[in-house]
């Protein structure tokens, strides 16, 4: 425990955190620890959302004529894409036929003077028919193109992270007392 809350030779006359809890080197774990996390989530988002994407990019979904269907795109036992398209990033950036349709006749009823009950359309991910709109097929293709977070982007990130900390922890208290020695 002595490496994360330092000791008697972890003080400095003229720096302080404020806090004797909290220590520079909790502050980089927590960075370094932020940053792998960004990673992480950047590998997710690419495989996972990305497949999607891709998959309708390359199938040239950018209409509701030309929407596809999971199994269309060989993604129907998908559990990632599956649940991303239910309460995730995909429900929120891909446009579905079936919900088009849905909110049509929504707002048909509404002006027709009906009186009903708004409810927000559930999706079914086996049934609906899923596309991208053309004004932003080039963009979300580009967004979640598979290069530059693969595998090893994430490890060398995690590397790299890893070698920093060290580096911080062994630089951090040679340059604070390199700043005392000054004053």
């Amino acid at each position: 425990m002595e490496l994360l809350y330092g000791g008697s030779d972890m003080q400095y006359e003229n720096f302080s955190f404020g806090n004797s809890i909290i220590t520079y080197r909790m502050m980089i774990l927590a960075i370094m620890l932020g940053i792998i996390i960004a990673a992480c989530v950047a590998f997710y988002k690419k495989r996972v959302p990305g497949k999607m994407v891709r998959a309708l990019h390359e199938a040239g979904a950018n209409c509701p004529e030309r929407a596809k269907t999971l199994a269309e795109l060989g993604l129907s036992g998908e559990k990632g894409v599956i649940y991303s398209l239910c309460h995730g990033t995909l429900r929120r950036m891909l446009y579905s036929a079936e919900k088009d349709a849905y909110n049509e006749k929504m707002r048909a009823e509404l002006e027709g003077g009906k009186k009903i009950k708004i409810v927000e359309y559930k999706p079914d991910p086996a049934r609906d028919r899923y596309y991208i709109p053309g004004d932003r097929e080039k963009e979300m293709a580009k967004l979640f193109a598979i290069r530059g977070n693969g595998i090893m982007s994430f490890i060398l990130t995690v590397i790299l992270c890893i070698v920093m900390t060290a580096m911080l922890f062994a630089l951090v208290p040679w340059f604070l007392n390199l700043i005392d020695g000054a004053l």
